[in-house]
């Protein structure tokens, strides 16, 4: 968090880093990528289910078998790891019946 873009002197910056509790949502059926401006989504529809991360970014979400869409809660805003090729849907899990399915996130945001 803070300043974390580097000094042209190496002047020691605001820049550090911080555990964060995130929301987490799915969406099923997934998202369309013209649901998006970006990395943040737009839309109206609610999260098939959502849960908070722990403070080591870890998360857990019990889904029904099918195709969903996974966001991170930004500055109040669901918003996507990366973007999603346009014109498609923006499938981040595919969860089958009786399986455990993993699906790592990144936000790395930057402001210039």
């Amino acid at each position: 968090m803070g300043n974390c873009m580097p000094a042209p002197d190496d002047t020691p910056t605001s820049c550090r880093d911080e555990r964060v509790v995130r929301r987490v949502l799915a969406y099923a059926p997934p998202l369309r990528s013209s649901d998006f401006d970006g990395v943040r989504y737009e839309g109206t529809r609610r999260p098939a289910r959502t849960t908070t991360s722990r403070s080591d970014g870890t998360y857990k979400l019990v889904l029904t078998a099918g195709l969903y869409t996974i966001l991170v809660e930004e500055e109040g805003t669901p918003t996507l790891g990366a973007q999603c090729e346009k014109g498609t849907f923006c499938v981040h899990a595919r969860v089958r019946a009786g399986a455990t399915t993993r699906v790592d996130l990144g936000v790395d945001e930057a402001a210039y």
